[in-house]
């Protein structure tokens, strides 16, 4: 792949082999064998294809099996009347599902991630939806200013519009907490840190902009003394370690129940 001028002032791709024409000998001459790197390097790049189409066919293939087999059967039990079915078949399905990112992480571990390894192109989205059931069905009376000032503050950073607006509804029930701002992303989320100074943040890894382990140190210089929480939906075995050691105090996978996530807010936000 090295760069030649033809004889017409033309650039070429080269492949150059060299070898000893006399070895030992003193005038230490040597030959250069040159091809033209077109044919190997549009071979590569056609193996890499066909590599790539492979990995995404096991990857649908894998999708199907995992993931939309397990909610159709969550659906299909909550259809029948069976909730307890359908929370089974559901965590079961994120089991499966977070096995399935911790393979195509690489390496396999994701030991060598670093800050900025997991920033998405775009935010994590579902179709469209009205979501007024799903709020009366969680909200409760809206407590006034007095009864605010009482309580923690708590910034939700997640890229999911629907993830935040469940959190929100959920804490904004505790005797102790409120949700005093949301961030879509990691940039925004060390804006509004940096503004409202909240009392907890509870932080997704994989965002756009800036993802939540080259957020995470920023918001806690931003804000002293803050409890930081990441809520991933990275296997716990691969990124809790990597959370803790950028500054989390907790990591939770997503997918847990919002009330034990809810009373592990209020135990942090606890004075000590």
């Amino acid at each position: 792949g090295i760069e030649g001028t033809r004889l017409d002032g033309g650039t070429v791709l080269l492949d150059v082999t060299s070898a000893a024409v006399a070895p030992g000998g003193a005038q230490g001459m040597v030959a250069l064998f040159l091809r033209d790197a077109k044919a190997r390097l549009a071979g590569e790049a056609l193996a890499a294809r066909v590599g790539e189409e492979h990995l995404r066919r096991r990857q649908a293939l894998e999708i199907n099996d995992n993931v939309v087999q397990g909610l159709v059967s969550a659906v299909y039990a909550l259809e029948s009347g069976s909730p307890e079915s359908a929370a089974s078949f559901l965590e079961r399905t994120l089991h499966a599902a977070r096995g399935m990112m911790d393979d195509l992480l690489e390496p396999l571990d994701g030991s060598e991630l670093v800050p900025g390894g997991l920033m998405r192109e775009r935010p994590a989205t579902l179709e469209p939806a009205d979501g007024s059931a799903l709020a009366q069905d969680l909200s409760s009376p809206t407590p006034d200013d007095a009864m605010r000032a009482h309580r923690g503050n708590v910034l939700v950073v997640d890229d999911a519009d629907d993830l935040r607006m469940l959190l929100k509804l959920k804490i904004d029930r505790s005797k102790v907490l409120h949700v005093v701002g949301e961030a879509a992303d990691g940039r925004a989320g060390v804006e509004q840190a940096t503004r409202l100074q909240p009392d907890l943040v509870l932080l997704d890894l994989a965002m756009p902009e800036m993802d939540g382990l080259e957020a995470l140190p920023l918001i806690r210089e931003a804000v002293p003394g803050v409890r930081v929480i990441v809520l991933s939906g990275f296997n716990s075995a691969g990124m809790a370690q990597k959370a803790l050691d950028a500054g989390a105090d907790r990591y939770v996978e997503k997918g847990g129940s919002l009330k034990g996530l809810l009373e592990l807010l209020e135990s942090m936000a606890a004075p000590a």
